[in-house]
């Protein structure tokens, strides 16, 4: 998964603090904001003070999280750049990639083609990012029983313009393929509601990078069918709000999460509407919502489904 150092978050945050207090002895001048990540500064006209955020770029690479996947899986998702203009998607260079069968005597290099994730893992909430879910996909089906790796040699990203901390260092994941395969007519998937609680919650908050609000909270997880939990960690995840917004909140600008995962643990979310504090957060509206989420096996037609409406209430 890709980790934000806390201890580097902290300084960037003390920084941030301290450029607020000087330019808040000067009111007269137009405030400068750094658009967190993505490098760009607009000036901003206001007597308010005001907290700018300047993140390290976010790694790029895999985003495995199993060791063993289904014998039919039909790819490894990997979350990086792929719209340093903001305009078109491209995919990443091919030279970056790796895949291997390790064998007995050693290893061999097996063919693969990226590909973009369906559009239910469409990037539809960080185009500033210019970040997104690319498949690397084998040209031919997974050997039952067999172990691959996968490797991607990280990089400076071009639309931040800055170089992240892992860049130039190669990352490594081995998967053994499992001899049972997770086809869709498993089972009927369903959503999982924990207790709606009140409480205060830490949430990103555009160009301030962070807020803390009262928040009414509603925890939900992805049941699968019995037969395929044993997959939950080799899945990718969705969740669309109402059937259009899709929910990928996060507690900080500099945090990035990946499309297909979450903020509170795969197959997991943890929705919220705003009770008090400032606006301007991911917070969905004060009541009824209809909670659509998705379970994918990365390269396949395999897809599960549960819906479930859910009332967020203040009270």
């Amino acid at each position: 998964m890709i980790v934000v150092d806390a201890v580097r978050l902290a300084a960037s945050r003390s920084r941030a603090d301290r450029s607020a207090q000087t330019m808040t002895s000067r009111p007269s001048i137009a405030r400068l904001i750094v658009l967190c990540a993505v490098g760009v500064v607009i000036p901003v006209a206001s007597s308010a003070p005001a907290r700018a955020c300047s993140c390290v770029p976010p790694d790029e690479g895999f985003i495995v999280e199993s060791t063993l996947v289904p014998r039919n899986t039909l790819g490894f998702p990997w979350w990086g750049e792929v719209d340093a203009n903001v305009r078109r998607q491209r995919l990443p260079p091919r030279h970056l990639f790796r895949l291997e069968l390790l064998e007995s005597g050693g290893s061999r290099n097996v063919g693969f083609d990226l590909e973009f994730a369906p559009p239910e893992f469409g990037d539809r909430a960080f185009k500033a990012w210019g970040m997104g879910l690319v498949i690397l996909k084998p040209r031919a089906p997974l050997h039952e029983g067999a172990k691959y790796r996968v490797s991607f040699r990280r990089r400076r990203l071009s639309r931040v313009g800055r170089r992240p901390r892992s860049a130039g260092e190669l990352q490594v994941v081995e998967v053994s393929v499992g001899t049972e395969s997770l086809l869709p007519d498993a089972g009927t998937a369903s959503l999982a509601v924990g207790k709606q609680t009140v409480a205060p919650l830490v949430v990103r908050k555009g160009v301030s990078c962070w807020t803390t609000i009262g928040a009414a909270q509603q925890p939900i997880t992805f049941e699968l069918p019995v037969s395929a939990q044993k997959w939950r960690d080799a899945l990718l995840y969705s969740t669309t709000i109402d059937g259009t917004t899709a929910w990928r909140p996060s507690r900080n600008n500099c945090v990035d999460v990946p499309l297909g995962t979450s903020w509170v643990g795969r197959g997991k979310e943890l929705l919220y509407v705003r009770c008090s504090g400032e606006q301007g957060t991911d917070a969905i509206a004060r009541g009824d919502h209809l909670v659509t989420m998705i379970a994918w096996l990365p390269g396949t037609g395999v897809f599960f489904k549960a819906e479930r409406r859910l009332s967020l209430t203040c009270n």
